[in-house]
This record gives C-alpha cells, sequence and structure tokens, in this order.
C-alpha cells in the first residue's frame, strides 16, 4: 500500500498536466475563430480567468485583435487586459501591447510614453526607433502599427 501511495502525487500532477494540456490546445483552436463569436469570447475568457493559461489567453486575444483590426473603442476597452498581461510578465512585447492599444485607440500621449519606454529598452533598434519618431511626428498615418511581433 505505501509502495502506490509514493506515486499518488505524480498522478495528481499528471491529470493536472493534462487538464492545463487540454485548455492550451482549445485555446490555440478558439484562435482562429471570429472575435465576435461566442465560442471565442468565452473560451478567451475562461483563458483569462485560469491562472496557466491567463497569459497565453491574453496574447491570442490581443493578437486576433490586431488582425481583425479591431475598432478603437474595443481597443480602448482592452486596456485593463494590457495592464493585467504587464503586471503578470513584464517584457517588450508587453510595450508594444500597451503601445497598439494607446494607438488604435487614438491616445497619442500614452503611446508616446510607451514608445520611450520601449526606445529605452532597446536603444539600438532600428524599428523601435522608428516607432518612436512616428509617435514624435504630429504628420504620422494614425493607420495600424507595424509591430515588431515579439508577442
Amino acid at each position: 500500500m505505501i509502495r502506490i501511495m509514493r506515486f499518488f502525487p505524480a498522478l495528481i500532477f499528471l491529470i493536472f498536466w493534462l487538464i492545463v494540456v487540454d485548455r492550451g490546445v482549445d485555446l490555440k483552436r478558439t484562435a482562429q475563430l471570429p472575435i465576435v463569436s461566442d465560442r471565442f469570447i468565452t473560451t478567451i475568457a475562461q483563458g483569462i480567468d485560469n491562472p496557466w493559461t491567463h497569459v497565453s489567453a491574453l496574447r491570442i486575444f490581443f493578437l486576433r485583435l490586431l488582425q481583425e483590426e479591431a475598432p478603437a473603442r474595443i481597443w480602448a476597452g482592452s486596456q485593463a487586459f494590457g495592464w493585467a498581461l504587464w503586471h503578470q510578465y513584464q517584457y517588450g512585447g508587453g510595450i508594444e501591447i500597451m503601445m497598439a492599444i494607446a494607438h488604435e485607440s487614438g491616445n497619442l500621449l500614452e503611446e508616446r510614453r510607451w514608445a520611450k519606454k520601449y526606445a529605452a529598452l532597446e536603444p539600438n533598434n532600428p524599428r523601435v526607433r522608428k516607432l518612436l519618431e512616428n509617435t514624435r511626428s504630429p504628420q504620422t498615418d494614425r493607420g495600424h502599427m507595424d509591430l515588431l511581433g515579439r508577442w
């Protein structure tokens, strides 16, 4: 009996791991659906609420917003999700997401602030410098951003 009990934690871990992998596969399948579909909304919402799939679900959400060229009101409403991702995992891709939220929602001051942070993070990257110059120029075309896509 004691020998069998030694495998119990491993069995629990295996079951837990299979559940997390299944949720991740479901998120990946859902990523191809339109953002307005009920299945996309419910699956992404469940993924955001789950601490193990939180970051993946947020990345999928923002990639789909960018791919489907969501309107400014959707981007502005998703700022809380951007902050949630930024507070959990601070990296260059998080800055890009925050820049995309500011740019797509028309908030030029926030966009400039995040662009400066990005320039400080990668000062020698020519694409980052170009993003910073575009935010400083008042004549900039306010079309969709050409992001580096590190997220």
